[in-house]
């Protein structure tokens, strides 16, 4: 079972998260954060948590490509930058996101106005990688050409280039190939998930790993962590870094 802790302050949580970054050793970026505004949520992307076919999964996409191409604002380089800005923009898709980040982390579980305990998962990405793929690193798509390496497979069917139906199973952990003001703001990166609708925790459970860990926020805590938060400057403003998250928070500060 994943070891789970309880906190009801900002300094607490700090304080429980760097006594595993020590623990297991680990660098700013070696360790990776997901921010769950309910605790019964699972660690599974859109696609599988709405029981979205992999037909419609491709008649989404497709639907994005036909009406969305006059709409973008970038330039996409490759069909992963293309998958990550679905997810970017609300489609439902095979990507989970997270953060190097804690603190963003922390803000993503307390953002929504639920009476309800929240959750942040701690997850060393290279062991995610070195059970499902037998290889203790961080996939970059695009940039990872070696076949041993490629991630390609995990592309749905409509976005590769060879038109196979993917047939990955597991989740893998990647680096996000398509980072905006946004992304970088939010030190976001990915699991993508394969054909099994299976929650990346349980993948850590199977093989006896403790590299995955959840902390818990209290219901009765979340305004003091909010508070907390803000005291530290990560606001809806640091976070979406748009002019309409900038109006809320100065809406927010003068109340």
């Amino acid at each position: 079972m994943t070891t789970e802790s309880v906190v009801t302050t900002i300094p607490d949580y700090l304080s429980l998260v760097l006594s595993i970054s020590a623990e297991w050793g680990s660098r700013h970026g070696d360790i990776w954060y997901r921010g769950i505004a309910r605790e019964d949520m699972e660690l599974l992307p859109g696609v599988k948590w709405r029981n979205i076919s992999a037909s419609n999964e491709e008649s989404l996409i497709s639907g994005f490509l036909i009406n969305g191409k006059s709409l973008f604002k970038e330039d996409v380089n490759c069909q992963w930058q293309l998958y990550s800005m679905m997810q970017h923009y609300g489609l439902p898709t095979r990507l989970l996101d997270w953060s190097k980040s804690p603190l963003i982390a922390a803000y993503f579980a307390l953002e929504a106005e639920n009476d309800v305990d929240r959750v942040v998962w701690v997850m060393d990405p290279f062991t995610l990688n070195e059970i499902n793929m037998d290889r203790r690193e961080v996939f970059v798509p695009y940039k990872d050409l070696k076949e041993e390496t490629n991630v390609d497979p995990y592309l749905p069917k409509v976005l590769r280039q060879d038109s196979a139906t993917n047939t990955q199973p597991f989740p893998i952990a990647i680096e996000p190939p398509y980072t905006n003001r946004r992304i970088l703001a939010q030190q976001g990166c990915f699991t993508v998930h394969g054909t099994k609708s299976e929650p990346v925790n349980v993948q850590f459970e199977r093989n006896n790993s403790d590299r995955i860990r959840k902390i818990k926020f209290c219901k009765s805590a979340v305004a003091t962590l909010r508070s907390e938060l803000t005291l530290l400057g990560v606001t809806i403003d640091s976070i979406y870094q748009d002019l309409n998250s900038l109006s809320s928070h100065l809406i927010n500060s003068h109340k």
